[in-house]
């Protein structure tokens, strides 16, 4: 029950601020902003390639799925902290119910801001470039999204292209909410995701990485097979377990020794 009611205030905090909406609707403005870029300079043969070689390609991931998405809930505990407003949520609460109510708000309020983001910017960048087909005669890649689009299944490939970059912003938002248990500072947990993936992501020039380790693998790998969605979801739910674990261990210390 008490879990249950830390869901229900962080979700009203977090799905209710203003903080959400913006960072929603600035993803599908970034995107039509460099999109225009990306059209003059490779072209595109239909509007799925166009965002996905934008997102891709030109380094927008960085912005959209690892920073933007924390700003609506991610950054909650750290800003707890400095407020001093911790320990009585945890007094009232406890403090597992507490950092784990967190830890889920942040993630979903992560995953819906960029899925309705890139949702929002299909329409969009079709208005500024009606060029760009829906489903186009010939479609590069055995990408399982792709796939969908040229097998009849539109909707169900745009879908999944938006929820595959969306999953990348629950790692990202798991890991500000496990970092800033550590550092409670709202800047840091903010840099920590981006600062920690470049910091690894470095090591591919000086050695090669295994790709259980890989960055890139953790966040926007297209996994091949007869089940590449459920191999992605796997993925994400490994990663955010071993946050969630680690800042419920963290949490308890902190409240252990004050």
């Amino acid at each position: 029950m008490r879990l249950l009611r830390m869901l229900k205030n962080d979700c009203e905090r977090a799905f209710g601020s203003k903080a959400f909406w913006l960072c929603t609707l600035a993803v599908p403005v970034f995107i039509l902003i460099t999109i225009a870029q990306q059209i003059s300079f490779y072209g595109a043969n239909s509007l799925l390639f166009a965002v996905d070689s934008t997102l891709y390609g030109q380094g927008l991931d960085i912005l959209l799925v690892q920073i933007i998405p924390l700003f609506p809930f991610s950054l909650a505990f750290a800003r707890d902290w400095q407020d001093g407003a911790t320990r009585y949520y945890t007094i009232r609460s406890g403090p597992t119910p507490y950092i784990l109510s967190k830890f889920l708000v942040a993630m979903a309020s992560a995953f819906l801001s960029l899925l309705l983001g890139i949702l929002l910017s299909f329409p969009l960048v079709k208005a500024f470039f009606p060029q760009l087909p829906y489903i186009p005669e010939y479609m590069e890649g055995d990408l399982f999204y792709n796939q969908l689009v040229m097998e009849g299944h539109p909707v169900l490939g745009y879908l999944s292209f938006s929820v595959h970059y969306a999953l990348a912003a629950c790692i990202c938002a798991a890991c500000a909410v496990w970092f800033s248990t550590y550092v409670p500072n709202p800047f840091a947990a903010a840099a920590a995701p981006m600062a920690i993936f470049f910091f690894i992501g470095r090591f591919n020039f000086l050695i090669t990485i295994p790709r259980i380790i890989d960055p890139d693998f953790w966040l926007l790998s297209i996994y091949m097979g007869n089940y590449p969605f459920l191999h992605r979801i796997g993925v994400v739910l490994v990663l955010c377990g071993l946050m969630c674990f680690g800042t419920i261990r963290q949490m308890k210390r902190r409240v252990l020794h004050g």
